[in-house]
């Protein structure tokens, strides 16, 4: 009876070996898969990947009505070949009064239809004293200072505007550090499990949907919040925080 118990339980973890194996080996094929089609075609559309900041040339954003206030109807949202809001660059580039504003979401005004965001309308507003202006809006909804430095090594070095406008801060007022994206682009003060989550988010699509998707549900959980400044002088700064049902 013994020897039939130790003959089972062998039976046992030799099929349990087997089927663990068969398993993980479904799982590796899986994720090759996943891998190579994320590749070819990644459909969650995430603008930082990977220790990057991506743009999207050539996209367009068609917006139902929403419970905004002050907007009605259906918003149109275009980036030109850059990636940005904007006529496309002239081919008479250096001839032309270049300007990019770069920002968080004031500026980039996603749920703005095109030709309604601030940039936009300081460029039509110049175009009587400018005739040769072209002006773009870089702006990136949530971005911090942190981003803006990356944004402008990474896209304005190459394209060098002549006039570069920075309207920013918002979104570092009641950072005590940087966010996790921030440290993702800029790779400052590290951990091992950081630097290898960094890698693997630079060599795999898989990883970095993941990565991207674990850090859109965490945000979800949050009490979403706007913060709301009063300000009366530069050393009496009120911060009025109001929760968005």
């Amino acid at each position: 009876m013994e020897m039939n118990g130790k003959k089972i339980m062998s039976w046992i973890k030799s099929n349990l070996a087997k089927n663990l194996a068969v398993v993980c080996f479904g799982i590796l094929i899986a994720a090759l898969m996943i891998e190579v089609f994320l590749r070819f075609y990644n459909p969650f559309g995430f603008r930082v990947k990977s220790g990057k900041i991506i743009v999207y040339p050539y996209k367009r954003y068609i917006i139902g009505k929403t419970h905004l206030k002050g907007i009605n109807g259906d918003i149109i949202h275009t980036k030109n070949s850059l990636g940005f809001r904007g006529q496309e660059p002239p081919k008479d580039f250096s001839s032309h009064l270049t300007v990019i504003a770069i920002g968080g979401s004031t500026t980039e005004g996603f749920y703005l239809s095109d030709g309604k965001t601030w940039p936009e309308q300081l460029g039509k507003k110049l175009l009587k004293d400018f005739p040769k202006i072209w002006i773009n809006n870089a702006g990136f909804d949530g971005q911090s200072s942190y981003g803006h430095l990356i944004f402008t090594k990474d896209y304005l070095s190459k394209i060098r505007p002549k006039v570069a406008i920075f309207y920013c801060g918002l979104n570092d007022v009641g950072l005590s550090a940087m966010n996790r994206y921030d440290g993702l682009l800029t790779g400052y003060g590290e951990s091992s499990i950081k630097k290898l989550i960094n890698f693997s988010s630079r060599h795999s699509e898989l990883f970095s949907s993941l990565f991207n998707l674990s850090l859109y549900f965490y945000s979800k959980k949050l009490v979403l919040l706007t913060q709301m400044l009063i300000l009366s002088t530069p050393n009496d700064i009120k911060i009025k925080l109001q929760r968005v049902d």
